[in-house]
């Protein structure tokens, strides 16, 4: 893919994704929180799958060459004529020269500052996944069920759930030792974001925002997607779940109170 390719590619991929959180939006409104959260992650997955097979998809023919018998005289007169259109046209030729030139010099801009981007975030989410290794090796584990394990730390004041391949993970802090029903109700709501498929989203989300890193509305339908996978939890535990309600907005004020 040349500069002039990527460059189309990637206008057409930000459009693909304004109109599908465009949709989301306007198709969310009288929905449940685990069907808007269901809604969104679908509308996503088509957006990405469209841009993903879009440069495999065979450009259209605007015009079919038609079969034209040469002989002698018509082949001297279309050299006279077009040597007559090159004279005249020479003049027009430069500009056009400029004007691909110039495309093709915003595509490699682009291309650049892509690099420069997934440098910087690829940097930075290997200096998170060190500090989360390194805080899973100093903390205690609670419990363990085939790939899940709760870990108990002292370096936490909020619990949260972290995937990695392989193992499904969720951090309390120890203070919520002391108090056993806030714990469980916190475990159980991080053990939702993992049934969810919500810490596996964290890294799909940050492709996306990586490569349209130019496109705001990426950013704000990332942000509407963490905050309907929240509502999508809250949801799920009290209807499915059937935690008490009071319990569990007592358990979401003890956790705001320790942030």
């Amino acid at each position: 893919m040349n500069s002039l390719s990527y460059l189309s590619w990637y206008l057409s991929a930000n459009l693909v994704f304004g109109l599908a959180f465009l949709v989301g939006q306007l198709l969310n409104g009288p929905l449940s929180a685990r069907s808007q959260l269901k809604l969104q992650y679908s509308l996503f997955l088509f957006a990405m799958l469209f841009c993903a097979t879009n440069p495999l998809l065979p450009a259209p023919k605007f015009f079919n060459p038609t079969l034209k018998v040469w002989n002698n005289s018509s082949v001297v007169n279309s050299a006279v004529n077009s040597a007559h259109l090159l004279e005249n046209s020479i003049s027009l030729s430069s500009p056009m020269g400029i004007q691909h030139l110039n495309i093709n010099l915003w595509g490699l801009i682009l291309l650049g500052l892509l690099c420069l981007v997934f440098t910087k975030n690829l940097l930075l989410f290997f200096w998170e996944s060190r500090k989360i290794n390194e805080l899973i090796e100093h903390s205690i584990l609670l419990r363990k069920v085939q790939k899940t394990s709760i870990y108990v730390s002292d370096s936490v004041v909020v619990p949260f759930s972290h995937w990695q391949p392989g193992r499904a993970l969720v951090i309390v802090p120890v203070n919520l030792l002391a108090k056993p029903e806030v714990m469980r109700i916190s475990i159980l709501h991080e053990l939702q974001h993992h049934r969810q498929r919500d810490t596996l989203w964290v890294y799909i989300l940050w492709i996306l925002r990586t490569i349209l890193f130019l496109n705001p509305l990426i950013f704000i339908w990332s942000k509407k997607i963490n905050e309907a996978q929240e509502l999508a939890c809250d949801e799920s535990l009290l209807v499915y779940k059937r935690l008490e309600f009071q319990s569990y907005c007592r358990c979401l004020l003890e956790v705001a109170q320790m942030a």
